[in-house]
């Protein structure tokens, strides 16, 4: 039993040597944001109003609102670990194809969003 107990903390004193450095670096290899300027104008296909929704705690966060002329529903889509919403207006302009609202909205210190991550 005693073995047991030993072989079981060092492997738990292991997995926390190892893990801790890359949880606490895993920003700088995951997410690759790009920043815009606030006064960067967006240009897409079709129908679109950017939108900067104020959260609770007071930072804006960027989006982008792709409208259809009459839409089935609305998609909310949060675009991955990088980039911004810009890369994204070909996309919005299929879903409205299909007759579908998308609304894309970049993360915290992504595009023209404040804050950080």
């Amino acid at each position: 039993m005693s073995v047991t107990l030993v072989i079981l903390g060092f492997l738990l004193t292991c997995m926390i040597v190892f893990s801790l450095p890359l949880i606490l670096i895993q920003k700088n290899f995951i997410l690759h944001p790009e920043k815009l300027s606030f006064s960067y104008n967006f240009r897409f296909a079709g129908d679109f109003d950017e939108l900067n929704l104020i959260m609770s705690d007071g930072v804006s966060q960027n989006g982008i609102l792709f409208k259809a002329g009459n839409p089935k529903g609305l998609i909310m889509l949060m675009h991955g670990h990088a980039g911004n919403v810009e890369h994204w207006g070909t996309m919005g302009y299929r879903f409205n194809q299909l007759q579908y609202d998308l609304l894309v909205i970049d993360y915290r210190g992504f595009g023209k969003s404040e804050g950080q991550f």
